[in-house]
């Protein structure tokens, strides 16, 4: 069987010869890098920077090239490698936006202004603030505003996930499209609401003592829990909760909504915030992070005292998806999937007098747009000259993506109703010429010319109803 490894920003051929048993148990992960699940179950995993297996029979273990860099050796588009910005803290204080990184707990970026922020949430590529009645969206990189909306005045409560952003405002709970900052679901009755947050296709709110989960596309409950009258802080990420009551931190179970850890002495905790493996509290003036798993702490910062706004976010990933082989010398790689909300009519129905009496009216439609930079090959490339294009495939993902994100974000905030379509199509020519400058000098350096003359990439897009 063929094998590849991915090191760095190249890509190798070996040929496995032994009969290899090629399920392990994820034994280490690398820092900033992550592994998701081979879609074949063909995984190779690592103990420290080394391939681990029992009998090291790899050709690459003894190459010391693969020594330096996280590696695997897998079948090349079963499994996905990508690098990513890493986890990082948004505070505000004094009227400044300081971004931290979470492994140091050092400053990393800073913006001035933000004396009147009063809420905020971070999710994937943004960060979100309310400030004199202003939704402002940054990108999380520059700390740079890329996205505005009025009309915020009395919004009390903000959490984001995903493509979403949640608002409580004059006891509404608003649903807003993250890309066009346009309100696509609406749910009344959060008068009392004091707490929210939201991760994955869940939003969680506490409302006059009871925990609430709220299915993130119907906004309608889902679960409950008593006995949260108390509580004062709230964070949730992945399949986990957290609250503050009574000066116990506690972890709950998102699919349960019953606790599975806890732990004392947070009474005077001011903030709180989740992302990925930890969770953040600012208490008595200290930065504090706690493992999400053991509710240990792992890391603190003095300083603090000030701090009125807190969240945490993993960064969106740099490399995007693997690539899809849709057949010889054709594959593809996801730059980016948008999602929206669109309206279309239909006929409803009213009650009268016992009659269904019909009436025009309107029904909202999600629609989804993938972009992917597509690659082609001559099929005679030998898998060799495969794996380097696909290596080139992977560094001109990365050029195309960042200019899409740059191009789509700058049209959208400049197009009144948020423009996707328009921002998307400037995505994708900003994208094309990009990704088209980094994937030929890429392959003029790897690959022989009649190959190289024979291989390309293009943008292509695809639109379908969710």
């Amino acid at each position: 069987m063929n094998y590849y490894s991915l090191n760095q920003n190249s890509l190798y051929y070996a040929n496995a010869t032994q009969s290899l048993p090629l399920q392990y148990e994820v034994l280490f992960q690398q820092p900033n890098y992550y592994y998701n699940p081979c879609r074949a179950g063909n995984c190779i995993c690592f103990n420290q920077l080394h391939p681990y297996h029992p009998y090291h029979a790899y050709p690459s273990y003894y190459d010391n090239r693969f020594y330096t860099f996280p590696t695997y050796l897998v079948n090349a588009i079963d499994y996905h490698f990508a690098r990513q910005q890493g986890e990082h803290v948004y505070l505000v204080r004094s009227g400044e936006l300081i971004k931290m990184d979470s492994n140091t707990l050092r400053p990393v970026g800073r913006d001035s202004g933000w004396e009147n922020a009063t809420l905020m949430a971070a999710s994937g590529e943004h960060v979100y603030l309310v400030r004199s009645g202003e939704l402002i969206k940054m990108d999380a990189n520059t700390l740079r505003p890329v996205g505005r909306d009025s009309g915020w005045d009395n919004a009390t409560l903000m959490a984001a996930s995903g493509e979403h952003v949640y608002l409580v405002r004059s006891g509404e709970l608003i649903k807003m499209d993250a890309n066009t900052l346009r309100p696509v679901g609406r749910d009344s009755g959060w008068e009392n609401a004091t707490l929210m947050a939201a991760s994955g296709e869940h939003v969680y709110l506490v409302r006059s003592g009871q925990l609430i989960k709220m299915d993130a596309n119907t906004l309608r409950p889902v679960g409950r829990d008593t006995g949260w009258d108390n509580a004062t802080l709230i964070a949730a990420s992945g399949e986990h909760v957290y609250l503050i009551r009574s000066g116990e931190l506690i972890k709950m179970d998102a699919n349960t909504l019953r606790p599975v850890g806890r732990d004392t002495g947070w009474e005077n905790a001011t903030l709180m915030a989740a992302s990925g493996e930890h969770v953040y509290l600012v208490r008595s003036g200290e930065l504090i992070k706690m493992d999400a798993n053991t509710l240990r702490l792992v890391g603190r910062d003095s300083g603090w005292d000030n701090a009125k706004l807190m969240s945490a976010t993993l960064s969106a990933l740099v490399t995007p998806p693997p690539a899809e082989e849709l057949g010889p010398g054709i594959h593809r790689n996801l730059i980016r999937k948008i999602s929206y909300d669109e309206p279309y009519s239909t006929t409803c129905y009213e009650d009268v007098l016992g009659q269904q009496v019909p009436y025009p009216c309107f029904g909202m439609k999600t629609k989804v747009i993938e972009v992917f930079l597509e690659t082609r090959y001559p099929p005679e490339a030998t898998p060799v000259q495969k794996a380097e294009i696909i290596a080139c495939a992977v560094i001109a993902t990365e050029a195309a993506y960042a200019a899409f994100i740059s191009a789509y974000s700058a049209t959208t905030a400049a197009t009144v109703g948020g423009g996707i379509i328009a921002g998307v199509a400037a995505g994708i020519a900003a994208a094309e010429i990009a990704g088209r400058v980094s994937f030929d000098e890429c392959k003029r350096k790897n690959l022989p010319h009649d190959i190289a003359s024979r291989t390309g990439i293009g943008i292509v897009q695809e639109k379908y109803d969710q």
